[in-house]
């Protein structure tokens, strides 16, 4: 919650609704301790991965050894869209898909993303809850459905039955299948990353759930299995059910060939974008 509330300023909405309430981050580093020993900060690195060094020693927020989407950034991804629809800076063109994710375990998640007239992609709504209820899921994507529109979607590579319930179609089933999905979902997180510009993947900041998904995007990495080779790490793939709803959606709206791909909007800059 510190790096929520001080470094992002994404107060709780009794705080931020309840008051006047100011937040401010002070950022310090071990150089503006003099109290500390000699060799302090060398231990200190030492004993930490590097990942983590950056964390806790030079105050970056997030980053794990290994990240599967690295170049996903809070200040340049989560970008707020209704002030962007509402100055006619982005409009939206009603086409998106879903991604469905189930879990007996684990949660279960939706989402939802819908594409502007640039060829960007937003993700508009993230849901999750424990997983195991098929009616519960059904319900939430029909209320989606009613929300934002009748998108196709893509469901888990095993849900056969449970896309023949959405009307939706099951994801490739296979390990190249999962890298390809990641792929995907890079070369959007990579578009449009110039000076100004929005990128080609940005998750609505106000939208139902989306800070949820953005932890778990920083979360999802790989780690090195006794050969040395590198997969998606297990404990973080059991707590990835947002993260692989939002590969399931972007791989439904290629497939569908809707041009998000040459994002052609990209070079054309919108001025300055707060997304803080």
């Amino acid at each position: 919650w510190p790096v929520e509330w001080f470094m992002y300023r994404n107060l709780p909405g009794q705080l931020e609704h309840g008051g006047p309430v100011q937040v401010h981050f002070v950022p310090a580093r071990i150089a503006d301790n003099p109290y500390l020993p000699a060799g302090y900060e060398e231990g200190m690195r030492a004993m930490y991965p590097p990942a983590l060094a950056r964390r806790l020693l030079d105050g970056q927020p997030g980053g794990v050894e290994h990240a599967i989407y690295p170049q996903f950034d809070r200040t340049r991804h989560l970008v707020p869209l209704a002030p962007l629809v509402a100055s006619g800076r982005v409009r939206l063109t009603g086409r998106g898909a879903y991604g469905v994710d189930f879990g007996l375990v684990s949660n279960s998640a939706i989402i939802a993303c819908e594409m502007d007239t640039g060829g960007r992609v937003w993700v508009r709504e993230c849901w999750a809850r424990p997983g195991g209820d098929r009616g519960v899921l059904l319900g939430e994507a029909g209320r989606l459905r009613q929300t934002y529109g009748r998108w196709p979607g893509e469901t888990d590579p095993t849900e056969h039955y449970l896309a023949q319930d959405f009307r939706f179609k099951p994801a490739k089933l296979g390990e190249g299948s999962r890298n390809s999905r990641i792929s995907g979902v890079t070369r959007l997180l990579n578009a449009g990353l110039a000076e100004g510009q929005l990128p080609g993947l940005c998750l609505d900041r106000d939208g139902p759930g989306i800070l949820d998904l953005a932890r778990e995007i920083e979360g999802y990495h790989y780690e090195a299995d006794g050969n040395g080779r590198l997969a998606v790490c297990r404990e973080a793939h059991k707590q990835d059910d947002r993260v692989a709803a939002l590969e399931y959606a972007i791989e439904c709206l290629a497939e569908r060939r809707l041009d998000f791909d040459a994002l052609r909007g990209l070079n054309k800059p919108l001025g300055k974008v707060s997304v803080m």
